[in-house]
């Protein structure tokens, strides 16, 4: 069975104005996850991303949020019913110009990062 995403209401701005009030907060040197309990008692995790104009042009943004949402889209656990903001650090091509090497050092931080988030829902 192919993996996807449900079709659901996006996170609006009251949902990022929510997120960034008292969140729960976990950082790398590569991102900074914002991550709340659904403010609308969903089911299912949302997910959303922000990427600054100092991470890259438009076309190095919108390939990082598709590796992303790529990552995301393929992972077993989407049911915690929590609303995630993804915050990617702006220094990203300046410490690891190398595009292969970015992808996969990206992808190897944000698993970490949702794996100790993981627990704090979980239990």
């Amino acid at each position: 069975m192919a993996k996807s995403f449900v079709k659901i209401e996006p996170l609006k701005r009251i949902d990022f104005n929510y997120l960034r009030e008292k969140p729960f907060r976990e950082r790398s040197s590569l991102f900074l996850l914002f991550h709340k309990p659904s403010r609308l008692h969903y089911s299912y995790s949302r997910f959303a991303f922000s990427l600054s104009k100092k991470v890259g042009k438009a076309v190095v943004r919108n390939r990082l949020r598709r590796i992303l949402k790529e990552f995301l889209r393929t992972q077993e656990d989407k049911t915690l019913g929590v609303d995630f903001l993804i915050v990617v650090n702006n220094l990203i091509f300046k410490k690891f110009p190398n595009s292969s090497e970015t992808e996969q050092l990206l992808l190897g931080e944000l698993k970490d990062l949702l794996v100790s988030m993981q627990a704090k829902y979980v239990d």
